[in-house]
């Protein structure tokens, strides 16, 4: 339905009927009685109907289709009041659902972290949380089904807006009994006759082969899974090492048995963690919100990370 009439013009028209004069209503509504006329015309050539009758001497006064609309009139505009104030109160106080998405390598580490903090601060939106491969994630967000996603940066395009949330450099996971355990960091050169456990989980696969290849070092790939848990049992039963840019505060696997992680020794790359949007969306109060928490939540998430003793701690 294509409304033809304004609420500026059922504000005019109401105010006349109320006041029963153009020029008292004008000066109510401190605008000039020929711009109150020509909206009042423009209404009525809109309705196909005359509202009011206009005479200097007597003033104005109501046709019988003015009467009969004053009472709408009124009606819509108050709905249109209490619209706008529902509004200003979403404004100052963002409430309902939001869509988030995080790359399904990231997301034990960061998304229940996340929420918890959220929830108890903003128990009004409801967070949508969905994790997948980054091609998805970014496709969702230029589609417009999801309002901000947490993926690795260097998989963006500049066609994405985003805050760096943390940076994280690449860890060797060893056998506890390994030994280079008990170096403080551990060189890939001295690796590189060992079976290389590969987590080949996109987009982790091609971050750990670009690590190697920045070394100059092609690894011993013995085995490759996209099971982050497999990788990490797969290196405590001794059947190779791991690089990984996260792992776990605990240093148990699934199965009992023990790994540590030293950082490579290597200089590499470090690899930042963002919070993405399109770049010319302006994001919704919810989104803001969350925006804002992650980059609080997350100010010293990196140093946490690499803390060798966090093991036991909150992750």
């Amino acid at each position: 339905m294509n409304v033809r009439f304004s609420l500026r013009q059922l504000t005019y028209f109401l105010a006349v009927a109320e006041r029963g004069s153009v020029r008292a209503a004008a000066e109510e509504l401190n605008v000039s009685p020929t711009a109150l006329t020509q909206a009042l015309n423009e209404l009525e050539r809109e309705l196909g109907t005359v509202l009011l009758h206009r005479q200097r001497a007597v003033g104005a006064r109501l046709t019988q289709a003015g009467a009969n609309l004053v009472g709408q009139v009124r009606t819509v505009l108050d709905s249109a009041a209490d619209l706008q104030s529902l509004a200003e109160r979403w404004e100052l106080e963002p409430a309902g659902s939001l869509a988030v998405g995080c790359v399904s390598t990231l997301s034990p580490f960061l998304a229940a972290r996340l929420l918890r903090g959220f929830q108890d601060a903003h128990p009004a939106i409801a967070v949508d949380l969905r994790d997948d491969r980054h091609e998805t994630l970014l496709a969702e967000l230029e589609e417009g089904r999801t309002e901000l996603s947490i993926v690795y940066e260097h998989c963006l395009s500049d066609r994405f807006a985003r805050d760096t949330l943390y940076r994280i450099r690449p860890h060797v996971v060893l056998p506890a009994a390994h030994w280079l355990a008990g170096r403080q960091a551990v060189s890939l050169h001295d690796l590189a006759d060992e079976p290389f456990i590969l987590y080949d989980a996109a987009p982790a696969g091609a971050n750990t082969l670009g690590i190697f290849a920045h070394a100059g070092i092609s690894p011993r790939i013995g085995r490759r899974t996209a099971n982050f848990e497999l990788v990490r049992s797969f290196v405590g039963a001794e059947l190779g090492y791991s690089v990984l840019l996260h792992h776990p505060a605990a240093d148990v696997t699934h199965d009992g048995a023990h790994v540590v992680w030293r950082p490579v020794a290597e200089q590499s790359r470090d690899f930042g963690v963002v919070l993405a949007w399109p770049l010319n969306v302006r994001l919704s109060r919810r989104a803001e919100a969350f925006r804002s928490h992650c980059r609080r939540e997350l100010t010293d998430f990196e140093t946490f990370l690499a803390n060798p003793s966090r093991k036991g701690t909150e992750a």
